[in-house]
């Protein structure tokens, strides 16, 4: 290695007859200076680059479960008994369309009634991942 550096440092004359310690040493300085500048810039770009492959996966904070939640309650608690039916199908269907396309979803709503019975409004395939099951609640609602 030493002889094929040798060619390309531009202090060195054809003359020289082999590698002295001082000419290894400069080598051997020359060779860290060159490894450390590309790490460095290798260490760069993936500290810049590299997040950027993420944007398009999960949100780091999404409200929406939140937002759902809360409509959701809203319509438990605001909306008379005759109106409610409907209105829960549209706030499903809202639902559905807003996440639809998307990495992740909703996949269970519940009411707790007065009884305190829970009463399952809608569901879907459940994550199997236990990591990627979200329970918000709100009021007597909650969106998992």
């Amino acid at each position: 290695i030493v002889k094929v550096l040798r060619f390309f440092l531009p202090n060195h004359s054809a003359s020289q007859q082999g590698p002295t310690v001082d000419t290894a040493k400069h080598i051997g300085g020359i060779l860290m200076s060159r490894v450390s500048t590309q790490v460095s810039c290798l260490i760069i770009c993936m500290v810049t680059l590299l997040p950027t492959f993420n944007i398009l996966r999960y949100p780091e904070q999404d409200l929406s479960l939140l937002f759902w939640t809360e409509r959701l309650d809203a319509i438990m608690h605001y909306t008379d008994e005759s109106e409610r039916k409907t209105e829960l199908a549209y706030l499903i269907d809202d639902m559905k369309t807003f996440y639809d396309g998307m990495a992740y979803e909703p996949y269970r709503l519940e009411y707790t009634n007065l009884d305190g019975e829970i009463v399952q409004l809608w569901h879907s395939v459940t994550p199997t991942r236990v990591e990627n099951r979200i329970k918000i609640e709100s009021g007597d609602v909650s969106v998992a």
